[in-house]
């Protein structure tokens, strides 16, 4: 009894902003509104894709031919002379890259700054490099350029760079609130939020074999970087479900509460629920200020639907709500905790 009962205790899972919880209710109210959609409007149909067509090459004779010989001619030329001007430079600098051991990414990222610089030089990098390496096979104790190694820095600067300027905008979404107007505010997190997922979960496809690659190049890399990117969601999801019953608390003080009012807090409410629902699943729960927020969200709208039924009277401001700055919406978790 004692070995089944350890089998069934699941270990609870942390983020960078606090222990992690799947919430029945996230689900269970995306379901409802997806089946109230589906109710109203027609499926929207898939997209029906062409064939290509084969497009064959004119054969222009002989004249191309010749033209294309006398070009390479002068291409290869110009590769000969750029690898015997900067043939010392490119062996230093190779020297230095198979050496170099950086105690961080950011160091990496300047150092490979600085290698592109020198690379940027060359009207053709690979060709002169492989020339190099023909002019090197006859000395004695020549190291080859580490093309292996450039490669591998190269796409983890890439990613790093990738994931970092995602951290960011993600949690500093409180700038991107504070500027956008009203209701645009929410078709743009959606469609940034639609894009960053698609991105990330590219990325997530390779990670593992991304983050052994540069472990075997002793490249500093945080395993935890793209788990840290994703649970930066929450911080994007708080900004967001902050903003609407904000909103929502705004609508409801008005005198003259239209019907057209009432369709834009419908939609707001509508929105924020997909939006709280994507990134649940994406992160794989939500921490506590998600939980309240999101709880709170799913009572407007249930609110909401009960009014609209009874005969379009105006809902009461929420307890919840009215308690939420109309003019400063919480910059952090914690505020936002203390506020709820």
């Amino acid at each position: 009894a004692g070995g089944m009962k350890k089998q069934l205790t699941m270990k609870k899972k942390m983020s960078l902003f606090g222990e992690l919880q799947r919430m029945p209710m996230v689900i269970e109210e995306f379901q409802r509104l997806r089946k109230e959609t589906l109710g109203i409007e027609d499926a929207e149909p898939g997209k029906e894709y062409g064939k290509k067509d084969k497009n064959g090459k004119k054969d222009t004779g002989g004249k191309d031919m010749l033209d294309e010989l006398k070009g390479r001619s002068k291409h290869h030329s110009q590769v000969r002379e750029e690898t015997e001007k900067y043939g010392p430079m490119l062996m230093q600098l190779g020297k230095e890259i198979r050496s170099y051991q950086p105690s961080s990414m950011d160091r990496l990222v300047k150092f490979m700054g600085k290698v592109e610089a020198a690379l940027d030089a060359l009207s053709n990098e690979r060709e002169v490099l492989k020339e190099l390496q023909v002019l090197q096979a006859d000395e004695v104790g020549a190291i080859p350029w580490p093309d292996k190694r450039v490669d591998v820095i190269r796409e983890a600067v890439a990613v790093y760079s990738d994931l970092g300027a995602v951290k960011l905008k993600l949690g500093s979404w409180q700038s991107q609130e504070e500027i956008m107007p009203d209701f645009d505010f929410y078709a743009f997190s959606t469609n940034y939020f639609d894009k960053v997922q698609v991105q990330l979960e590219k990325i997530r496809l390779t990670y593992p074999e991304l983050s052994k690659k540069f472990k075997t190049e002793n490249l500093p890399w945080d395993p935890l970087m793209l788990d840290h990117t994703v649970q930066t969601s929450l911080k994007f999801c708080e900004v967001n479900l902050m903003r609407t019953i904000r909103d929502i608390a705004i609508s409801r003080q008005t005198e003259d509460f239209t019907m057209e009012m009432e369709e834009r807090t419908r939609n707001i409410l509508e929105s924020a629920v997909r939006l709280g629902f994507k990134v649940h699943q994406f992160v794989g729960g939500f921490n506590r200020t998600n939980e309240l927020l999101f709880t709170e969200v799913a009572r407007l709208r249930k609110e909401q639907i009960d009014t609209a039924r009874e005969g379009g009277l105006r809902p009461a401001a929420s307890r919840v709500a009215s308690r939420v700055s109309i003019n400063n919406t919480p910059r952090s978790s914690a505020d936002a905790q203390d506020r709820l």
